[in-house]
């Protein structure tokens, strides 16, 4: 798509992400550099990089523009997503082998749900799944844990958005808030082809890290009540581990306020 396509509040969004695409891969970029990768008059990106500087969404140093520290509030901390991938991965390895499942940390976004970390199922028939994979709220294990502890009107702001990033999804909302309250006293969740034909899953909530949570998936043909009775106590026994570990992350410095403990509230 040419930058000239386009018209009006448009092409100054496309313009302005352009920009933004090539000093986040290729920062320090002077404003000769940029002007020559977007094809653009040099006073148009200097207009553009001017306001960008002005709202803190790019910086100048004097090697050339970087992203500014506005980005930094727009993004959960990397540095959280990092260690809690290093705690996470060798329990999720865990978990897949003593489950023969897929086993994956699922954090809540705005209106979604994403996997940020993933242990594949030793078994060939398994459910695959990958880390940045984003999924709906309020239908499946993870969706339906991770807004149980909401109010009522917080739960329908988010569905509301949810239904708007996936059309497709149907939310059973004439059931949905009891069977959240439920979830929220029990504090973990399953779902039995309730997303997807033929796949399953089990989820239980971090009660150190908010809005995280542990999650089991796969075919549905396996998960009888005695495999998930058995999956169940596996998730606990993780949760437990993982939630200890989480504790030792310093969240104040991260700006962030963990869950003392689950207590359904």
């Amino acid at each position: 798509m040419s930058l000239d396509n386009t018209e009006g509040p448009v092409q100054v969004v496309f313009r302005i992400g352009k920009i933004l695409d090539i000093i986040a891969s290729q920062a320090p970029v002077t404003l000769k550099q940029l002007t020559i990768f977007v094809q653009l008059p040099k006073t148009t990106v200097y207009r553009l990089t001017r306001a960008l500087e002005q709202e803190h969404i790019v910086a100048k140093t004097s090697k050339g523009y970087v992203l500014g520290p506005r980005l930094n509030r727009w993004q959960p901390p990397e540095d959280l997503f990092s260690r809690l991938q290093v705690i996470a991965d060798p329990l999720l390895s865990s978990i897949a082998r003593r489950t023969g499942e897929t086993a994956s940390v699922f954090i809540r976004t705005n209106d979604a749900r994403q996997c940020i970390a993933v242990a594949p199922s030793p078994q060939v028939v398994r459910h695959v799944l990958s880390v940045g994979d984003v999924f709906p709220l309020g239908v499946g294990a993870g969706g339906k844990l991770l807004i149980s502890h909401l109010m009522p009107s917080e739960r329908s702001r988010i569905l509301t958005r949810t239904c708007a990033r996936f059309p497709d999804v149907t939310i059973p909302y004439g059931t949905l808030d009891e069977e959240l309250d439920e979830i929220k006293l029990q504090g973990y969740a399953v779902s039995l082809e309730e997303r997807e034909a033929g796949l399953a899953s089990v989820s239980y909530l971090l009660a150190t890290l908010p809005s995280t949570c542990l999650t089991v998936s796969g075919p549905s043909i396996r998960f009888d009540p005695v495999h998930l009775d058995h999956i169940l106590v596996i998730l606990r026994d993780a949760a437990e581990r993982l939630n200890a570990d989480l504790r030792e992350i310093p969240f104040q410095e991260l700006g962030l306020t963990p869950y003392v403990q689950w207590n359904g509230s």
